[in-house]
């Protein structure tokens, strides 16, 4: 059997969702008023470090690349939601 490389970044992310810090609720929306600054900060952080841009979509694949990157540097610590939360959070200041 033979797995793409998108499907192996999909297998990855499904399996961090799992852990993280839980920003997002069962209906998939973030509950930016009840998460911490400094924390939503700190993943952001991680997010800059390899490119994120508050000034381009987050669909845009420079930002796609720094989520991918970040998730992959830091298992574990963060997942694609708690990101995307940060992301919101963020873009809210």
């Amino acid at each position: 059997m033979k797995i793409k490389k998108s499907q192996l970044r999909r297998i990855i992310r499904e399996a961090l969702q799992e852990a993280g810090k839980g920003w997002m609720d069962s209906h998939g929306i973030c509950d930016t008023h009840n998460i911490d600054r400094y924390e939503a900060g700190g993943a952001f952080y991680r997010l800059e470090e390899f490119g994120y841009s508050l000034g381009l979509p987050p669909s845009h694949e420079i930002n796609q690349k720094a989520l991918d990157s970040a998730l992959a540097a830091y298992p574990g610590e963060f997942t694609l939601d708690d990101y995307t939360c940060a992301v919101q959070v963020m873009r809210k200041r």
